[in-house]
């Protein structure tokens, strides 16, 4: 027998959820307050002997992944504006917009001749300085040295024979055999030969002590001077040179070959594209939900064959003024270049881990009041089963002629539970008291209409009779 045979239409029609779970309660509460009397008799609740028959599913597990979908643009992840660092003429620019370069080929070049020149001389006045601090460092020569020394020892000599001379005119000059003046002649070489004795010996003493220190800390300056002269100059011819510094393409040129540029003007605009920046906006409800290193699942129109993975890199704490969305970025890989900027995206960004929940299916859920209910079915022991009591004999059941009345074989158990997703033909539940259900337990899913805690319960799973239709 099939179950539309055994279920009736009326029983079958699909609970709606969503928002509205107490509005259609308070409905339902409130129509049923205008009917007569004696027709809320006839649909009052059973005795709680009646043996209700129910069918029955068992309830079911499914991994819950919560997303957010959502449309957003692809932009570079890094746009660099390349700049002149010097002025002068352009002699040189191999690259033009759209074209794909790698990290330090060249994108244009200046004129430097004039720096070029000027390096040179910079050059020459370092070597002239650094060869006079070698001088000063190194000291005389042991020629100068030796040479200084033998004009000692012969001004020594000098002075001697001057001395002896002295000696002899003024033991001549006591005997009355010169004059006054010869004396005084004597005297006068004598002083000279002194004095020739004094300024050899404290050049020779100079020589060996070699130069002053003053001196040399004066020359190592100037090279200190010239070396940072060099190295200025050098850096400036540097400058006329600019290099790609990532790999990248050139989406803007701004000057042309043979024109003039200042320093700081720009030139070029590059964008670098191996990794793309994905800005897209959520509605503030999901703003707590969002954080760094989320994963989402990106697909570009034009590119369905291929799906692309991106990462939140963080949250704008500021709401655009139109929409009151907030601004989120991502990043993700373009290793291919397959992306490009200004490009749409649809975006499913994964809110929260993935987290087993509980189903059942749509027509399990009951309104008890402003709860919402399930009833599990806990079968009865067998010697139970045996002692049921009988509510409707084989005459009273359509199709049931020559066979048993209904017998009670289950009860029914209220769990009050909460709707947390809507499935296509599911219901994702979570019960209030979490060992209240479980994965593979049986709940009623047709007849539950007027069902209390603890009624008894028949169970329908083949061809037999069927639920109570009230």
């Amino acid at each position: 027998m099939k179950s539309d045979d055994i279920f009736p239409e009326t029983e079958k029609t699909t609970i709606p959820l969503g928002n509205n779970w107490r509005c259609l309660a308070c409905f339902t509460s409130a129509t049923l307050s205008w009917l007569p009397g004696s027709l809320l008799t006839l649909h009052s609740q059973p005795s709680p002997q009646t043996v209700q028959r129910v069918e029955v599913g068992q309830v079911d597990e499914l991994r819950i992944t919560k997303d957010l979908e959502v449309i957003g643009s692809l932009e570079p992840f890094l746009e660099i504006e390349i700049s002149s660092q010097a002025q002068g003429l352009i002699i040189s620019m191999p690259v033009d917009e759209g074209k794909r370069v790698s990290k330090g080929d060249l994108l244009f070049e200046l004129d430097a001749l004039a720096e070029e020149i000027a390096l040179r001389r910079a050059k020459a006045e370092l070597e002239k300085s650094q060869t006079e601090l070698r001088k000063l460092k190194a000291g005389y020569l042991p020629q100068e040295i030796e040479e200084a020394r033998k004009r000692v020892n012969a001004n020594e000599a000098i002075n001697a024979a001057a001395e002896d001379g002295w000696k002899r005119i003024q033991r001549l000059e006591e005997q009355g055999i010169v004059s006054a003046s010869e004396l005084i002649k004597a005297q006068t070489d004598l002083e000279v030969t002194r004095s020739q004795v004094s300024q050899s010996s404290a050049r020779l003493l100079l020589l060996e002590q070699g130069y002053r220190n003053e001196d040399i800390q004066i020359a190592a300056a100037e090279v200190k001077v010239q070396q940072a002269l060099v190295a200025g100059i050098e850096k400036r011819i540097a400058d006329t040179r600019i290099e790609a510094p990532a790999a990248g393409v050139i989406v803007t040129r701004l000057k042309d070959l043979a024109e003039w540029t200042n320093s700081g003007e720009r030139v070029l605009v590059m964008v670098v594209d191996n990794e793309m920046k994905l800005r897209i906006e959520v509605p503030q409800k999901n703003v707590p939900s969002i954080k760094p290193g989320q994963k989402a699942t990106v697909q570009v129109p034009g590119l369905e064959d291929h799906r692309f993975t991106a990462e939140v890199v963080n949250l704008v704490p500021k709401a655009r003024l139109g929409s009151r969305n907030f601004p989120v970025i991502l990043r993700l890989k373009n290793k291919d270049r397959r992306l490009a900027s200004g490009m749409f995206a649809k975006v499913r960004l994964h809110l929260e881990n993935d987290r087993m929940g509980l189903t059942v299916p749509r027509t399990a859920i009951q309104f008890r009041g402003e709860d919402l209910v399930v009833y599990r079915v806990d079968p009865l022991p067998a010697e139970a089963k045996q002692s049921g009591k009988t509510t409707f004999s084989s005459a009273q059941l359509p199709g049931a002629a020559g066979k048993n009345a209904t017998v009670q074989d289950a009860v029914a158990v209220e769990v009050k539970v909460i709707v947390t997703e809507e499935l296509d033909k599911e219901i994702v539940i979570q019960p209030i008291r979490s060992d209240e259900l479980w994965k593979g337990c049986e709940v009623v899913i047709m007849g539950g209409t007027r069902l209390t805690n603890r009624s008894p319960l028949h169970r329908l799973r083949d061809a037999g009779f069927p639920p109570d239709k009230s």
